[in-house]
């Protein structure tokens, strides 16, 4: 172990007064930067301890901390919090594990409406502008036994 670089490694106040960390303050939260800080410094120090002698400035320290936090938020963005499970429970409608599954058809019918343009408010039949509801208010009418039906989201 090196003492000297050990030494070397500054604390987390000074760092925060660095302009290179300074402007990481400016677009990140505190809590998040001070975190990244902290991780850093500790590599520094797990180097130092297996003999190694880390260039250590300021202005380093705070570029990889600012590529830490660009990573952070790229995995964060890229991943998806909803994600598949299996349900061992033995409860087919489990209210923890989301909803029901849609029928095969119905998924379909989604992509659909979801990728390719569609009808929703035009009126093929009369060539003008349509109303959104028209496509349940005849359904809800047979299913319910109701004069009309509108569904809302």
């Amino acid at each position: 172990m090196k003492k000297e670089s050990l030494r070397k490694i500054p604390a987390v106040n000074t760092l925060l007064e660095s302009p290179v960390v300074r402007e990481l303050l400016k677009r990140w939260p505190r809590e998040k930067v001070v975190e990244a800080i902290r991780q850093e410094l500790a590599a520094l120090r797990e180097q130092a301890r297996v003999g190694g002698d880390p260039a250590i400035t300021a202005e380093g320290i705070g570029r990889a901390v600012e590529e830490e936090l660009g990573w952070r938020l790229e995995a964060r963005l890229s991943r998806r919090n909803l994600r598949r499970v299996i349900n061992a429970t033995g409860i087919i409608i489990h209210t923890n594990l989301g909803r029901s599954l849609l029928p095969a058809a119905a998924g379909e019918a989604l992509e659909e409406a979801a990728f390719h343009y569609s009808n929703l408010e035009y009126d093929l039949a009369q060539g003008r502008r349509g109303s959104r509801h028209a496509h349940l208010s005849e359904l809800l009418k047979k299913i319910t036994g109701a004069e009309a039906g509108v569904a809302a989201g």
